[in-house]
């Protein structure tokens, strides 16, 4: 197993003088990173930060905030990432329910939630510590890295708790349908404090490619990076994608080193990924998941989105429902779900900090969708699924 802060050493000691991240303002080799790293490290260790302790970060994607990553897991510490889109109030809840007992805050934000019980340190301030070389201790596969909070049917967010050994699973299934190499340039507009963008930055980690950091998705700024850094990956919502198409930049010059563009969270309109395909002139890859496992269920591939695909993806059956014309991707991090109570699979599937059931929610059995579906005959959006299995819900709903 490798753990998550295992992914920046072997990087750094494989290709240390190779660029590992540049958000704009800071450009930093593996190595570099690797340094930075260290002493984040030993700052947070001077404020009393040990293993299992919870270290909450709140701000806008940055090489800092990268580093974070591989810092709190050297110590053994478990980082908290905080949606800075969501209200003082919110925040102050997910920072009480977490137990953080340090925050690293953007300077930006710091009036949003000081005067807590909690140390409070800014991204780029001087609280960072020497680089004493020592080397962190080897880490458990069941010890808890990340925890990110989630919203439920409970009303209240939810902290998936994320392992080393989730993590090591994930990573290694998605880099088998995500063709990166060692040198590739990733863009990364998709916030690090979301699931989504936590497995590119390791994904990148593990391929020692080198990672672009936008602060935050700006379609104008995202052309000029896909041009200017000879961009190679890219992962977008389609909401994204269709803001970028629609800037009348897009379409100027090709893209030519741009090999495939990753999207998730939302179906894609397929008159939206044929423009996309056309004006790229790229792959696609969609991933499908949630948070509690790492990121990423199902994937469509790049060869299931080449143009003799797209007319149609799905057709109609004799009973009036669509299915997919082709099996989508387990990734094989996950295992198979045992018919029965509610459970979970290892080793991708995250558990969950502390989470108060509501006492009208109960233990259903899984049920077996007689048949795969997408969507409805009457929109293009849908997206191909495959056979799975699906929890019941007591008013009859799947």
């Amino acid at each position: 197993m490798t753990a998550v802060h295992e992914l920046l050493t072997r990087a750094a000691s494989g290709r240390p003088g190779d660029l590992a991240v540049d958000d704009g303002d800071v450009r930093l080799s593996f190595a570099e990173l690797e340094a930075l790293c260290r002493r984040q490290a030993s700052g947070l260790a001077a404020m009393g930060v040990g293993s299992g302790d919870r270290v909450a970060v709140l701000g806008r994607n940055s090489a800092s905030y990268a580093a974070l990553y591989f810092a709190a897991s050297s110590l053994g510490a478990v980082l908290v990432t905080l949606n800075w889109r969501l209200a003082a109030e919110e925040l102050t809840w997910i920072l009480e329910d977490a137990g953080a007992s340090v925050l690293v805050s953007e300077p930006r934000f710091e009036p949003v939630l000081g005067g807590r019980e909690y140390a409070l340190a800014s991204v780029d301030a001087p609280w960072l510590g020497e680089d004493h070389g020592r080397d962190p201790a080897p880490a458990d596969p069941a010890a808890a890295v990340l925890q990110m909070y989630t919203s439920g049917t409970s009303g209240r967010p939810k902290g998936a708790v994320l392992t080393h050994g989730n993590w090591d699973a994930m990573v290694g299934a998605w880099l088998r349908d995500m063709d990166m190499r060692p040198g590739d340039r990733f863009l990364q507009v998709t916030p690090l404090f979301h699931v989504g963008g936590a497995l590119m930055l390791l994904s990148n980690m593990a391929r020692a490619a080198s990672l672009f950091l936008l602060p935050e998705f700006d379609p104008v700024l995202a052309i000029e990076a896909l041009r200017g850094h000879r961009i190679t990956h890219t992962l977008m919502v389609p909401a994204m994608i269709e803001w970028l198409l629609r800037e009348p930049a897009a379409a100027a010059a090709p893209y030519d080193d741009l090999r495939l563009v990753v999207y998730g969270a939302a179906p894609m309109p397929v008159p939206t990924l044929r423009c996309a395909a056309e004006v790229l002139g790229c792959d696609f890859l969609q991933g499908y998941g949630l948070t509690e496992t790492a990121g990423v269920l199902l994937t469509l591939t790049a060869e299931d989105h080449r143009p003799a695909s797209f007319a149609p993806s799905a057709s109609p059956a004799p009973d009036g429902r669509w299915r997919a014309r082709r099996c989508v991707s387990w990734i094989r991090a996950v295992s198979r779900c045992p018919r029965g109570p509610w459970g979970r699979s290892s080793p991708a599937v995250a558990t969950y900090r502390r989470v108060t059931w509501s006492p009208t929610v109960q233990a259903v059995p899984f049920k077996t969708l007689p048949e795969p579906m997408v969507g409805s005959p009457r929109g293009t959006s849908a997206s191909p699924t495959t056979r799975v299995t699906s929890r019941s819900s007591t008013d009859g709903r799947t």
